[in-house]
């Protein structure tokens, strides 16, 4: 099978609005070109994966922008 690109990539942290509809987050996160690798952690956020050339900083624009959806992002490990 082919190697996953997507784990050499930046990471974020994502903490979801409570409520958001998965449908609605999983549409924002295939045009962010972003995949959720772990979680819900314990505080109830995510790791999100994005493709290793990503733009971090317009990643993280864009997830804010959907503030109906996300409460918060920051930059992963």
């Amino acid at each position: 099978s082919a190697p996953d690109t997507t784990a050499a990539g930046p990471h974020l942290i994502v903490q979801f609005q409570p409520g958001a509809a998965l449908s609605a987050i999983a549409t924002m996160l295939a045009a962010a070109d972003a995949s959720i690798v772990k979680g819900p952690m314990p505080d109830g956020s995510f790791v999100l994966a994005l493709p290793k050339d990503a733009n971090v900083d317009q990643a993280i624009a864009a997830l804010k922008g959907h503030g109906d959806l996300v409460a918060a992002v920051d930059r992963g490990s």
